[in-house]
């Protein structure tokens, strides 16, 4: 799936500064209760992340600096 990625940057950031956000591509597949998710940047092929999610487990997320 096509989409757009935005990086933060680091400290606050406004509502009004929402920021530009490039090509990327979201793919993935659900295992069982599993889905895992890998975003690319689309100019580039840079992979950002491997993520992967359970359904009924809370989520672990944290911000970089």
């Amino acid at each position: 799936m096509r989409g757009n990625y935005l990086r933060e940057r680091v400290g606050p950031q406004r509502e009004e500064e929402p920021g530009e956000g490039v090509a990327a591509r979201y793919s993935g597949r659900v295992t069982g209760k599993t889905m895992q998710l890998t975003v690319t940047l689309a100019h580039s092929g840079e992979t950002i992340g491997d993520f992967r999610l359970t359904h009924g487990r809370a989520g672990r997320l944290h911000k970089c600096q």
